[in-house]
């Protein structure tokens, strides 16, 4: 499981939960992207269990998916 939290100015936040796969699949990383990143402030991507996994920047990965410096 895996979750994406993206972050607003206006303090509003939008969660993201796959319960498929343990990662988030590259092609879901470049629509949510798209569709709510370009708009926030942060986002994190956190899989699970939290104890394995450090919390990551989630733009950073999508621009990396992307090919964006």
């Amino acid at each position: 499981m895996w979750k994406v939290i993206f972050h607003y100015s206006d303090g509003s936040k939008l969660t993201i939960t796959g319960k498929k796969g343990k990662e988030i699949p590259p092609e879901l990383i470049r629509k949510y992207f798209n569709d709510y990143g370009l708009s926030c402030e942060s986002a994190v991507y956190q899989q699970y269990p939290k104890k394995d996994h450090e919390p990551q920047d989630f733009l950073a990965m999508a621009r990396k998916e992307m090919g964006v410096a």
